[in-house]
């Protein structure tokens, strides 16, 4: 099956540099010295931080949400793997143009 599977992707087209695995996101649990594979979606600062680290938290998260689920005006996903799937929209094509760093920096 794998090799009929193969044979297909080759007669799509499909090249190795077009298939990818999804992200995963992991978290690093210091006091038990081991990384894990998933960030629990009700992972929260409190044990860690203050009500404002906690507030940030959550702009963040909302932040990342609005990215998650938006669409350019072509109606295609902002973001999306493969990237050449993704909205070619200019207003979210100028997103390239900055580094993670600077837009962190500019919107907290």
């Amino acid at each position: 099956k794998l090799h009929e599977f193969a044979q297909l992707l080759k007669e799509l087209g499909v090249t190795r540099r077009d298939v990818c695995r999804a992200p995963v996101e992991r978290l690093y649990l210091r006091a038990e010295e081991r990384w894990q594979r998933a960030m629990p979606a009700n992972f929260d600062v409190a044990p860690f931080g203050t009500g404002a680290d906690r507030a940030e938290q959550r702009r963040f998260r909302g932040k990342i949400e609005a990215f998650a689920t938006r669409r350019g005006r072509d109606g295609r996903f902002a973001f999306v793997l493969p990237v050449a799937a993704c909205s070619r929209d200019p207003t979210i094509c100028e997103l390239d143009k900055e580094s993670a760093a600077d837009w962190l920096a500019a919107h907290g």
